[in-house]
């Protein structure tokens, strides 16, 4: 009788310890909550990706606002090398941030809207892997009237280097590379052979180069200057520009300046390796694989 009551008592006991862990009922609410938020996550990886000079691609984003079908519902500060989560649904926000199917698109601190975008299902994640912008010609126009007035206002000439084109596929056995961007390593942009800044284009995502900012040479600012390209091995690009602040441009040809052609880069070629240069890509993968050092 005596072993009975006592198993009774541990039982109760037990059944107590059972109750009042059960009862952690606000820490519950909340994860319920988060749980059934949409939440986008942009890696600490990408953020951390020299954009231009010294700055990374976060700090030069600074800021993200997400917003469903056109209503924002949250921002976060992205000058970090971390991960960065933006939820949305929470308490507080509004309607259309918690609406599945809603359209979600995300605007940087400059007014850009980035070219992913995204559709609201709530209990999910996504992953931003791509944090290139929209070209101002696809940005919505209200989101466009804002972006060309800040690129206006910052004075600068931006090259955009879509990720597609430097994914495209090399032989190896031919080239020594597998992407059009490793064979490129690199892009260093001039204005009167004065060099402006210089990306890393060994990626298959979108890469952004901005000529005009604090800290490059006047002529990087100068409008009417010759704009040209220079890759890791020192070999200039056929396509050159002329600077016009405030606008974009697209490169997609990476052919550089044949042989034998008078090329505009002594400057630079004096402060970088000579190679034979890339046969135009239309020519195939053999021409490449002459150009390796």
């Amino acid at each position: 009788m005596r072993l009975r009551l006592h198993l009774a008592s541990v039982a109760l006991l037990v059944i107590g310890v059972v109750v009042v862990a059960g009862s952690q009922m606000p820490a519950r609410s909340v994860t319920a909550q988060q749980a059934s938020a949409f939440e986008i996550v942009i890696p600490g990886q990408s953020l951390s990706r020299v954009a231009t000079g010294p700055e990374t691609l976060g700090q030069w984003m600074a800021e993200l606002r997400a917003y469903a079908n056109g209503v924002e519902c949250t921002r976060a500060n992205v000058a970090t090398s971390s991960d960065v989560v933006l939820q949305l649904g929470l308490a507080g926000q509004p309607a259309a941030c918690s609406t599945d199917g809603a359209r979600v698109v995300l605007v940087d601190v400059h007014e850009f809207q980035l070219a992913q975008e995204f559709t609201l299902a709530k209990g999910t994640r996504v992953t931003l892997t791509n944090l290139a912008p929209l070209p101002p010609d696809m940005q919505g126009p209200a989101q466009r009237a804002r972006t060309e007035a800040a690129a206006s206002q910052q004075g600068l000439f931006e090259i955009l280097v879509p990720g597609t084109s430097l994914a495209s596929p090399l032989s190896v056995a031919a080239t020594g590379y597998n992407t059009m961007g490793e064979s490129l390593g690199s892009l260093t942009v001039y204005a009167n052979f004065s060099a402006c800044t210089t990306v890393d284009v060994a990626t298959t995502s979108d890469v952004l180069l901005q000529i005009g900012l604090p800290g490059q040479p006047a002529e990087c600012g100068t409008n009417g200057a010759p704009v040209y390209l220079v890759d890791g091995r020192g070999r200039q690009l056929t396509v050159q520009y002329t600077l016009t602040k405030g606008i974009r441009v697209t490169l997609t040809n990476f052919a550089p300046t044949p042989p034998g052609v008078q090329n505009t880069t002594e400057s630079a070629r004096s402060r970088a390796p000579q190679g034979t240069g890339i046969i135009p890509p239309a020519a195939g993968d053999a021409g490449l694989a002459a150009s390796r050092p």
